[in-house]
């Protein structure tokens, strides 16, 4: 029952991301395109394509996405998002948003704080195991690329091409050039096509996003970002109103005087270039950018490298295929590429996630695909903060006194602190760690947040009877992988004979287990109040508390966080600890 809840849970999560896909792009970038490229004149607005439950569109010119005007219904064959191409040169190949959450944070990531969300080609067969191993269903209780491309096996169709993967958080080989770890971030499904249960395995589904599958009209994601429309539609007019960054396919490249490497920039009612295909290292007609995620530090449309980073995968076609990355490796249609950036000389191609980590087959060690001839391909593409995968078991022992349960929660502290959490009166709480090298059991950490925001009751969200998860993360401005500390304790539950959590009076709850499942947090206290008066109270001890190490580098920032569908913070930002050695750090809230 606890695996099936947080199965639930990190699907709930998921549906928080405001997906956007699409077979090529945006509508709006079809309206919008006014600018010329070297003299190109660009092309009229595709044709609408014969019209499914009477709305008609155009294919290629679209993004779609969660509302009116970028969602279509689902249809029969032949309709809705799986209608053919039109035959016009309006496919738009690869998008981003640039609003990317990791914007600014130092690259290359460290190990365990990054994610990748990714579509794939129609004819995939997935590597789950890093073993060269197709069909393999992967080790999540969600299926995985393997799974759902397994129908291929039968002489059907896949249905991957139509979802979104996500890996578990990066390997210690991820964003490294030259280091390739087979298997070290294996994928699960984030979002499913249809919302069914995948063929042949049956198991727990998805989000579902309304696209066709399987058959032979299913829909391919070719487009993806993680970004909300609301965050670059503000507005809400179809306009972008900050700058979009796309990438068209050889035809209409062809057709705007273009290549179909070139990284284009759509702001303002307009488009222009904003980095040639030549700058990533690429350049032939045949190159062709895939997945496409751009970092746009100043959020300017200007492409200024190393600060600014483009993201990339290419397409079977391209002739970079085979050809070496800037160690040594040849290049594979799964892989993620950046320019030399950091890495080495500019316009040098560098794999900085190989699809061998990722789950995905690659020719590049296994030779090609028994069943596909080729490596898999990555079509879509986004990075964001690590999320966890859902857990792969769940056991339980149980004595005649005490019931306990050992469970993967999924990940709620990012990278870096969560912004516009609630506020408390300066120097009214504190954080206080202590270490003992001696004897790792009586390490232990007190947290209190004190006088803050005004909190009701209900905003703890029932911890007695609910389903939310409970989280302190822990912070420092330290090149030290962040977040330092990151422990849960979850909602209900038996500890020893008694329930762990119980009401405190009207206005609060308390939280006992001495044995400090699964994080180490033996005790939470939770008060409500008028602005000034809500409390929450964390002591954590023994062997389950994984202690960062000390001392700590300020302004270390300390959060708890409530997650029931909607997330609420608390906040204690310290910048003048009393204490910060070895064995101790005391400090006070700012």
């Amino acid at each position: 029952m606890q695996s099936n809840r947080n199965v639930r849970l990190l699907l709930a999560c998921l549906t928080a991301i405001a997906v956007m896909f699409s077979v090529s792009v945006n509508r709006v970038l079809a309206q919008s395109m006014s600018n010329s490229f070297t003299g190109a004149t660009p092309p009229p607005p595709p044709p609408a394509g014969p019209p499914c439950f009477g709305a008609g569109f155009s294919i290629d010119g679209d993004i779609f996405g969660p509302g009116t005007p970028y969602s279509v219904p689902m249809g029969p064959p032949g309709c809705g998002l799986g209608w053919p191409a039109t035959g016009g040169p309006y496919n738009v190949n690869a998008f981003s948003s640039g609003l990317s959450p990791l914007v600014g944070v130092a690259f290359p990531y460290p190990a365990g704080t990054t994610s990748l969300l990714f579509g794939v080609g129609d004819l995939v067969t997935g590597d789950p195991l890093g073993a060269c191993a197709p069909g393999t269903p992967g080790p999540f209780t969600v299926t995985d690329v393997g799974a759902e491309s397994a129908d291929l096996f039968g002489g059907g169709s896949s249905e991957a091409a139509s979802d979104v993967f996500i890996t578990a958080p990066n390997g210690t080989a991820w964003l490294v050039p030259g280091a390739i770890t087979p298997g070290a971030s294996p994928n699960y499904q984030g979002f499913d096509g249809n919302g069914l249960p995948s063929i042949p395995f049956g198991l727990p589904t998805a989000p579902a996003i309304p696209l066709i599958e399987p058959g032979p009209f299913i829909d391919a994601v070719d487009a993806f970002d993680a970004a909300p429309i609301g965050a670059w539609d503000p507005t809400g007019d179809t306009l972008p109103d900050v700058p979009v960054y796309f990438s068209v396919d050889p035809p209409t490249a062809a057709a705007l005087g273009a290549l179909p490497s070139d990284i284009f920039v759509a702001f303002g009612g307009g488009f222009g270039l904003y980095a040639p295909g030549p700058a990533l290292g690429l350049g032939a007609p045949a190159d062709d950018v895939d997945a496409l995620i751009v970092l746009d530090v100043a959020g300017d449309g200007a492409y200024a490298p190393p600060a600014d980073m483009i993201l990339y995968s290419v397409s079977p076609f391209s002739f970079a295929i085979g050809a070496f990355d800037c160690a040594g490796l040849p290049i594979q249609e799964g892989d993620l590429l950046t320019e030399g950036g950091p890495f080495g000389a500019p316009g040098i191609p560098c794999i900085v996630v190989a699809q061998d980590d990722i789950g995905l087959w690659s020719g590049r060690f296994c030779g090609p695909n028994p069943i596909t001839g080729a490596s898999d391909d990555m079509a879509a593409a986004d990075l964001t903060g690590a999320i966890a995968p859902p857990p792969t078991t769940t056991s339980t022992t149980t004595t005649t006194t005490t019931t306990t349960t050992t469970t993967t929660l999924p990940v709620l502290c990012g990278p870096a602190p969560i912004v516009g959490c609630r506020t408390a009166v300066s120097g009214k709480s504190q954080m206080q760690i202590k270490l003992k090298a001696s004897d790792p059991s009586k390490n232990q950490l007190k947290f209190k947040y004190n006088k803050g925001d005004a909190t009701t009751l209900l905003e703890f969200a029932d911890p007695v009877g609910g389903t939310a998860d409970y989280r302190l993360c822990v912070w420092d401005t330290s090149a030290t992988p962040q977040p330092l500390l990151e422990a849960g304790v979850l909602p209900g539950g038996t500890c020893g004979t008694k329930p762990c959590w119980k009401a405190a009076g009207t206005k609060g709850f308390k939280h006992k287990d001495k044995t400090g499942t699964p994080d180490g947090i033996q005790q939470v206290k939770f008060k409500e109040g008028t602005a000034g008066k809500s409390q929450i109270q964390v002591k954590m001890k023994g062997l389950n508390f994984a202690a960062p190490g000390l001392p700590l580098t300020p302004t270390v920032t300390a959060q708890f966080i409530i997650d029931d569908g909607g997330t609420l913070c608390f906040e204690v930002p310290m910048s003048s600890p009393s204490k910060n050695d070895p064995a101790q750090f005391k400090a006070k809230g700012d």
